[in-house]
């Protein structure tokens, strides 16, 4: 979560339009991103009542993974307005470090998350248009970005224990058992997107510019794969069969499998 969840945010950024909203451009948000979320909402309900649970109609609560679609719709129509602005970058970041003090933003429309990630999604944007052109053609920075990338890993392994949910989910707000306490979890929550806005240039920095057989076309198709692999995941996951994994030797199927799941869709 405090990494894979804003690479997503800002390659969506990366490949976002600034320009105004149109009824093109409405039209074609709809088709892309409105119309996917309400038919595999549908699938997901239907799913569910397969696996024995109530039949339910998500409009205000998307589940699962699909938050990220009703979050990147209000991204795509709040771009607009947010370039507009003087310090875009330091407003939306203040606006994401305000809104955890605020019980009504949660998961309800995605608002939370959208408001808390907007920033590194206008981030996405600005690198898309051509910043920090220093940083992706300098020879210092590929090494700078192997040591970043690293160096998560070692702090994944060490602490990763001592991480709380809830720092990373952006989806609530602050808890006042928060070990900063209520008047400081603003911090925790800026380093959190801080670290993760460094992690995702790490990566973006040593990704071969030219395309390599197979990796291209699966990178292509992230948005089939994104929208498919919770349908197969969830029975696996109902049934217990994902909890079950313990040994090194079964972790290791359990990635392969994700890998050959990852190919088929």
């Amino acid at each position: 979560w405090a990494f894979r969840v804003p690479a997503f945010v800002m390659l969506a950024g990366v490949f976002s339009s600034a320009g105004p909203l149109g009824p093109r451009s409405l039209r074609t948000l709809l088709q892309s991103i409105v119309l996917p979320a309400l038919i595999f909402s549908l699938l997901f309900s239907l799913e569910n009542y397969w696996l024995g649970a109530e039949f339910t109609v998500h409009v205000v609560q998307l589940p699962w993974t699909l938050w990220f679609l009703m979050s990147l719709f209000f991204w795509r129509l709040l771009l607009p307005l947010v370039v507009q602005l003087r310090h875009p970058l330091f407003v939306t970041t203040c606006v994401a470090l305000a809104v955890g003090y605020v019980d009504e933003f949660g998961m309800a429309f995605s608002a939370s998350r959208t408001l808390v990630y907007l920033p590194l999604f206008y981030l996405g944007w600005r690198i898309g248009q051509g910043s920090l052109r220093t940083w992706f053609t300098s020879r210092w920075s590929p090494p700078v970005a192997v040591a970043g990338i690293l160096a998560s890993c070692v702090v994944g392994l060490l602490w990763h224990r001592e991480i709380k949910g809830n720092w990373l989910s952006m989806r609530h707000p602050y808890s006042v058992a928060d070990p900063l306490g209520l008047e400081w979890a603003w911090v925790v929550r800026l380093l959190v997107l801080a670290s993760a806005a460094a992690l995702v240039l790490c990566l973006l920095r040593l990704m071969p510019r030219r395309r390599l057989p197979l990796v291209s076309a699966v990178g292509a198709g992230g948005f089939t794969v994104y929208l498919l692999h919770p349908l197969v995941i969830l029975p696996v996951r109902e049934h217990g069969w994902i909890a079950r994994v313990n040994t090194p030797f079964e972790i290791v199927g359990l990635v392969l499998c994700a890998v050959l799941l990852t190919l088929v869709l």
